[in-house]
């Protein structure tokens, strides 16, 4: 935006290569993977010069399954498949082909691709088809030159009462931008509207000074960071909010080791808040 300008230039010219040498004066690209790679983050690193491409995968795909490409940089997406790996989507429901619709759950076929789980074959059942597919279960579009952006996962979208379907990585991902949010978990399966429960970060409001109760405030932030999403919804509005005191983490069992969020334990311990939220 035209709006910035004098501040981009200004911080090119004084911080941008500060944060850049701060890294290291040979650094010339980095990759992103292991987790999401945030809108917000990617963003900075792109308005200061600093090339980070992100990649996808699994552990059972060795993991690689795409990466952003230098002759195709596109912020947000997660670039083409590798070498010699295919991919398709289908219906997270029906799992039949939709490829030519640009949108569903990504499959993938390579050499990269697993067996199958280690004595486990209704699980590797489960997770590859007869013919070789795995099924990651992310939701996935793909943009006319090829780029895979991701959407959120399959067993995550939420499905509210009035029959929309809600991918909830992208609204949480908006609200993990305020200083104000250190977790965010979005329900409201089967409700009217959505809810959060939310985990403040009580130091920064403090320190920031800013009047009104710890709700008010985070519920002004979500209300203002989901509505400023481009592609803003309005039955995306968030209607409630319960704070929690506890953060989601490996120790309580609501984290994974690769450091998500295990959704299904969050509803199941919070099963009574979430009735109250929309009670």
């Amino acid at each position: 935006m035209a709006t910035f300008a004098p501040v981009h230039f200004f911080g090119k010219a004084l911080i941008y290569p500060k944060i850049k040498n701060g890294i290291s004066s040979n650094f010339s690209i980095g990759i992103s993977g292991g987790g999401a790679f945030q809108k917000h983050l990617e963003e900075f690193y792109d308005a200061v010069g600093i090339r980070v491409h992100n990649g996808y995968g699994l552990t059972e795909s060795s993991p690689v399954i795409g990466l952003r490409q230098l002759n195709n940089p596109v912020l947000g997406s997660i670039g083409n498949p590798i070498v010699q790996t295919k991919i398709k989507l289908i219906d997270p429901e029906s799992k039949i082909d939709i490829t030519k619709t640009k949108r569903g759950v990504l499959c993938v076929k390579g050499p990269q691709v697993m067996r199958g789980y280690y004595k486990n074959q209704e699980a590797t059942q489960n997770t590859i088809s007869s013919d070789g597919w795995l099924n990651t279960g992310d939701i996935v579009e793909i943009a006319p030159n090829g780029s895979i952006f991701i959407t959120g996962r399959a067993k995550d979208t939420i499905v509210l009462l009035n029959g929309e379907n809600i991918e909830p990585q992208g609204i949480e991902d908006a609200c993990l931008q305020s200083p104000f949010i250190k977790q965010i978990v979005l329900v409201g399966q089967d409700k009217p509207s959505l809810g959060a429960l939310v985990v403040p970060d009580y130091e920064n409001i403090k320190a920031s000074g800013k009047d009104g109760s710890v709700a008010q405030i985070v519920k002004e932030e979500i209300k203002t960071l989901v509505q400023q999403r481009s592609n803003f919804q309005s039955f995306e509005r968030v209607s409630s909010v319960r704070l929690i005191d506890e953060e989601f983490s490996l120790e309580n069992g609501l984290m994974t080791q690769t450091v998500k969020i295990k959704r299904n334990k969050v509803f199941e311990k919070y099963a009574n808040v979430i009735e109250d939220m929309f009670s």
